[in-house]
């Protein structure tokens, strides 16, 4: 008989690697320098060096974009700049290597702020999911039955452009094990079965839609898509193996105020053929097998609150 993967009691997965693989897609600083804001020298130079040759009792003639003209020795060269390297820029731009050690050593400190800000997010994040898992294990049976959906942020506040940090976890309150199916290809859409989706409301109180392209195909139903989750036992949809989805990457963020987020879980189709790839096949005997033993349940998440501000000037 085939086995689903499983996971044990209490078993949440560590946020942290899916966290950060999140904030990662975060827009990184530019890695190059607005270097020439500073203006050229004004007096000869007794020498300067480029791929070209070396010119003597040189003057900036011209200077635009990345081209400078140089009148020398020998006559007037337009060079690209390029074609100096940074002691000779350092020549004809004074301040250039100071300014140059100056940015970078403030882009170096930005850098540390921002990795400890998201460190600061991943924590609070995994400390938010653990605190929820265990107050969803210690309380009453709701209408959902043994099984509830819980979804956590992080800070809660952030700049129009950031994105916020989330996580979702299936929990099973009771005392048997249960089996369920990961997100697939095709899972965050609604194209099939389970359905692993967000559903977002704006300030205004409107839903916002969720766009985004796919292909048409779909990856087949695996043995490995289904997962075995033990009595007291947690369980990511988007975990390792599975589809990610985010509802922030699928909008813009454009208007200050409260988004108020849940997710969606569902296996309340019954038919293999609503949850298999396409273009579908004749299922294999341990997918079929592995099938019977899914619970069926249709699953909404408590409502998470994001709010944004606008980016700071």
């Amino acid at each position: 008989m085939p086995s689903p993967r499983c996971l044990g009691a209490g078993a949440t997965r560590s946020v942290k690697k899916t966290s950060l693989a999140i904030l990662a897609l975060l827009p990184a600083l530019a890695a190059g320098f607005d270097t020439f804001q500073i203006a050229p020298v004004r007096h000869s130079i007794p020498e300067v060096v480029t791929r070209e040759g070396k010119f003597t009792n040189v003057t900036v003639k011209k200077f635009s974009g990345e081209s400078i003209t140089l009148d020398h020795d020998d006559g007037v060269q337009t060079c690209n700049l390029r074609d100096f390297d940074e002691v000779n820029l350092d020549r004809i731009f004074p301040g250039y290597l100071k300014r140059k050690v100056a940015t970078k050593n403030l882009r170096r400190a930005a850098e540390e702020r921002k990795r400890q800000r998201m460190l600061e997010e991943v924590n609070l994040l995994e400390s938010n999911l653990q605190a929820a898992v265990s107050e969803a294990l210690h309380s009453a049976p709701s209408d959902t039955g043994p099984l509830t959906c819980v979804l956590v942020g992080g800070r809660g506040t952030y700049s129009i452009g950031e994105y916020p940090a989330m996580a979702v976890r299936i929990v099973n309150r009771s005392s048997k094990e249960v089996h369920l199916i990961g997100s697939l290809d095709g899972s965050a859409d609604q194209r099939r079965f389970p359905g692993c989706t967000y559903e977002v409301i704006g300030p205004r109180g409107e839903p916002v839609p969720l766009t985004g392209g796919w292909c048409g195909n779909m990856n087949h139903l695996r043995t490995a898509d289904f997962v075995r989750v033990s009595a007291n036992g947690a369980f990511n949809p988007f975990g390792e193996g599975f589809f990610s989805a985010y509802p922030f990457h699928r909008f813009e963020v454009k208007e200050p105020g409260t988004y108020r987020v849940r997710f969606v879980y569902s296996t309340t189709n019954t038919e293999l053929k609503r949850y298999a790839g396409w273009p579908g096949g004749q299922p294999m005997d341990d997918i079929i097998q592995l099938f019977k033993r899914v619970s069926h349940v249709h699953l909404t998440s408590n409502e998470l609150k994001v709010r944004f501000e606008a980016r700071p000037q």
